[in-house]
């Protein structure tokens, strides 16, 4: 059976939307964990037009970054598809968070484990996987993590809010099937992204072959330390696929 796979990536830079990666000195612990050959702790500075796609604002929730975002469609021999890309930078100009969406792509479950192999492969750290059969929905989830970056299962508190398509302020959220509120009323696991630096991927599908994957380079410390956290839409959150998020 084919999965569809919707993958999400946020990227968000500093200041203008014509920046580019610059050759500085960062934590070579953090550059491991990268998107679209972006890692964390990358400074980026404005001199070519490569990031010009982009469009860059003051992230709502969190005044000491930048978000940028950008939207293109493409398309392979198993369909067309839509890409969502965005990023975090700091006042230093310090790419905290990277990610990228892509609805939908095209995998069967063997090519989800070779994606997995080939970012263990990339990093070279083993990760941490998990398997969700949610036999009820129809929708089974594989998750993998690397680095110091974990996933918390939210309180009945917190799945009651967005239940009730609420707004609750937490950093970073992430479901299998891209939309929280359906989530939580279908009794989908959601997770929240905590820890320091690392890597998360994560691919839900169901049995019809439509899912969604995304996969996120992120520090979630360094925005927990900026001030408040992200306002969850009552849809998605700063993990979805949402063509105009807004952080």
């Amino acid at each position: 059976m084919r999965a569809a796979i919707a993958t999400l990536v946020t990227v968000c830079l500093y200041g203008s939307a014509t920046a580019v990666l610059a050759q500085t000195a960062y934590d070579p612990a953090r550059t491991r964990y990268a998107v679209e050959g972006l890692a964390l702790g990358a400074r980026l500075s404005a001199e070519r037009a490569a990031y010009r796609e982009y469009r860059c604002s003051r992230s709502a929730q969190f005044e000491l970054f930048s978000l940028c975002q950008k939207v293109r469609n493409d398309r392979e021999r198993r369909g067309s598809y839509r890409v969502f890309e965005s990023m975090l930078l700091s006042q230093k100009g310090d790419v905290s968070y990277i990610s990228r969406y892509q609805e939908p792509a095209f995998f069967d479950p063997a090519e989800a484990d070779e994606s997995i192999e080939r970012y263990s492969r990339e990093i070279g750290e083993a990760p941490r996987v998990m398997r969700v059969a949610e036999g009820i929905a129809h929708v089974d989830g594989i998750l993998a993590l690397w680095g110091s970056a974990t996933l918390e299962p939210l309180d009945q508190e917190t799945l009651k809010l967005l239940e009730e398509g609420k707004s609750p302020k937490y950093a970073l959220l992430i479901d299998l099937i891209g939309n929280l509120a359906r989530s939580a009323k279908e009794g989908l696991p959601i997770y929240r992204v905590g820890g320091r630096a690392g890597l998360i991927w994560v691919a839900g599908f169901d049995q019809g072959g439509r899912g969604t994957l995304r996969f996120a380079a992120v520090d979630a410390s360094e925005l927990a330390s900026a001030g408040e956290g992200l306002a969850v839409s009552p849809v998605r959150a700063a993990l979805q696929p949402a063509p105009a998020q807004s952080m």
